[in-house]
């Protein structure tokens, strides 16, 4: 499924000083899709998941692009896990991130 979107991007200013605040707003894609089923074993539990990759494609080509997979705990009702990589080639940059569910409290 592939969806229009917004994507918005906010950085507070840094309190050194180098960094100043920034908002920057692009219009992209954001293509998703079901992969299948599976387990996962973080720090907050041994969770079944849903597995979906996705793809975000910025309208203009500067912008950095991304892709990665989320995995979604119906049990829980949240992802648990996403793994994201992205790149921006007219820069000549690139950047990934992976975050976990570390904890659950009843």
């Amino acid at each position: 499924m592939t969806l229009p979107c917004e994507s918005t991007f906010e950085r507070t200013a840094s309190r050194d000083g180098p960094q100043p605040a920034l908002t920057i707003r692009d219009k992209v894609s954001f293509d998703i899709s079901y992969t299948g089923d599976g387990w996962i074993t973080l720090p907050s539990g041994n969770w079944e998941v849903k597995r979906l990759a996705f793809k975000t494609t910025p309208e203009d080509p500067s912008r950095i692009a991304s892709e990665g997979e989320s995995l979604f705990s119906p049990q829980l009702g949240v992802i648990v896990k996403t793994h994201r990589t992205g790149e921006n080639t007219s820069a000549h940059s690139k950047g990934e991130n992976t975050t976990e569910l570390i904890s659950v409290e009843p």
